[in-house]
């Protein structure tokens, strides 16, 4: 009986002293692996007005062509008829294609597997028409993230925070414009894709 109450002694002594036992206890790590996709977000202008200053030249702007000293065929009941020779061909003072720059016309957000996204542009109509009067626009090109200008660059992936932001660039053959009003009807695509 003295060997039971020391076993039940014991036993008490161990319940009453949760200290002395061994905590159970599991941990497991876990790995975590994400997918992204390539993902590409563009920003750009979609309806665009250029209103054009003519700088230093006033709305009626005079060309000296020079002097002239024509002498007619005598003098008879015919017209005395003088060529004064002004042809309009020199010192013209608008240039035939004007360079147009569109600062700041299209950022790029985005990520790739390859690290890099890649901007195109296309011009989708060369022309701004005002009845017979016509603006045509050539040599369309981007710059923008140091690349450029051409009409295909590739840029790093700037991730999701800090854009990289582009011109565009492109020339405006005004030979062909006879009124002065809106020409409409021109634009330009540009495309950024994850090569």
């Amino acid at each position: 009986m003295f060997k039971h109450c020391i076993k039940v002694f014991s036993l008490g002594m161990a319940l009453a002293m949760p200290w002395q036992q061994a905590q159970a206890q599991a941990v497991g790590d876990t790995d975590i692996s994400i997918d992204f996709p390539n993902i590409v977000i563009l920003h750009y202008i979609s309806d665009l007005t250029l209103d054009f200053d003519i700088g230093g030249l006033t709305a009626d702007t005079a060309v000296d062509d020079g002097a002239s000293s024509p002498t007619a065929d005598g003098i008879d009941a015919s017209p005395a008829t003088f060529d004064l020779g002004v042809t309009g061909a020199g010192a013209n003072p608008l240039p035939a294609a004007v360079p147009v720059l569109l600062q700041n016309a299209w950022a790029v957000r985005g990520i790739s597997t390859s690290g890099t996204i890649d901007v195109d542009i296309t011009i989708t109509d060369a022309t701004a028409n005002n009845g017979a009067s016509v603006a045509t626009m050539s040599a369309a090109t981007v710059t923008g993230g140091g690349q450029g200008p051409a009409a295909s660059i590739t840029i790093p992936a700037p991730g999701f925070g800090t854009p990289t932001v582009g011109d565009v660039n492109f020339s405006l053959d005004v030979d062909n414009i006879t009124t002065a009003a809106t020409h409409t009807g021109m634009s330009y695509q540009i495309q950024a894709s994850a090569p």
